[in-house]
């Protein structure tokens, strides 16, 4: 998995701490502009997880797919 994450969004924070609380691995991608970002977001925010080929935009939307 992967968590396109900038340090400056609390809703990234929030995210990457679910994660790590439930112990799953995943690498956090940089995505300090829009451009960064390895997959699209009609809305062009982060957090954005990919998991395959899966993407999940918007952090309730990630927590509810973590669980």
């Amino acid at each position: 998995m992967q968590l396109a994450y900038t340090a400056l969004s609390p809703y990234c924070r929030k995210v990457r701490m679910a994660m790590e609380y439930k112990g799953l691995n995943f690498e956090v991608v940089t995505a300090d502009h829009v451009t960064e970002v390895p997959a699209f977001n009609p809305r062009a925010e982060v957090p954005v997880l990919i998991d395959g080929d899966t993407v999940v935009c918007n952090s309730p939307d990630i927590l509810g797919y973590l669980d």
